[in-house]
């Protein structure tokens, strides 16, 4: 049936089992997850191109796993990494929600945003040393300032919460429960319920 191969968008600051979910989901719905945004626009204006042909490309209900998008990713590390001019952020970030957010419901798509206590993050060493993700390869992101990590991730929950005030499926999942072997399906059972849940099926933006 056409609602058991849901489209997956993962989300989250790094450090919190983006590429281990993504392989996990691989798994059960067996097909390679995408990593956006590839190499990185060198203006939002380039971002939001490639996210609006990217978005407005995807079939509904066909098994496609986003690791990463332009949005929210490149708003959020703009802003905090590169610092970006704010009246310049505020209004990309307008425009991507009101004209990317529709594609990406139009497409079906099932937002799952990791989340990552300070605890866990200190314990696992995010920040501190390297670590080989799901793919092999060892994470790039150790040049990031606690400060800048906290803000990342505090952003990422801002924007989530308008996904939902859009009306787009969204799942705030623990990291901690990342590499259950459970996480893949727990997540594909969200995505099957939410076909029939009426709120996701009128957008207001």
């Amino acid at each position: 049936m056409e609602y058991l191969t849901p489209n997956f968008l993962v989300l989250g600051a790094d450090g919190t089992g983006k590429d281990t979910l993504c392989a996990e989901l691989e798994k059960v719905l067996g097909r390679a997850s995408v990593k956006f945004p590839g190499a990185i626009p060198e203006t939002l204006e380039e971002a939001f191109h490639r996210a609006t042909v990217a978005a407005a490309d995807v079939e509904p209900y066909a098994g496609v796993i986003w690791n990463r998008f332009f949005y929210p990713d490149d708003l959020i590390y703009g802003s905090v990494v590169r610092r970006d001019d704010e009246r310049v952020t505020t209004y990309w970030r307008k425009e991507f929600r009101t004209r990317v957010v529709p594609l990406l419901k139009t497409a079906r798509f099932h937002v799952v945003l990791l989340r990552i206590s300070t605890a866990t993050a200190e314990e696992r060493g995010v920040l501190t040393k390297p670590t080989v993700n799901a793919t092999g390869n060892v994470d790039a992101y150790h040049n990031l300032e606690w400060w800048q990590w906290h803000k990342i991730c505090h952003l990422y929950e801002e924007e989530v919460n308008d996904f939902l005030r859009y009306q787009l499926p969204t799942r705030v999942t623990e990291t901690t429960i990342v590499e259950s072997p459970m996480v893949a399906e727990m997540l594909m059972q969200f995505a099957i319920t939410s076909v029939s849940d009426p709120r996701w099926n009128n957008a207001v933006c």
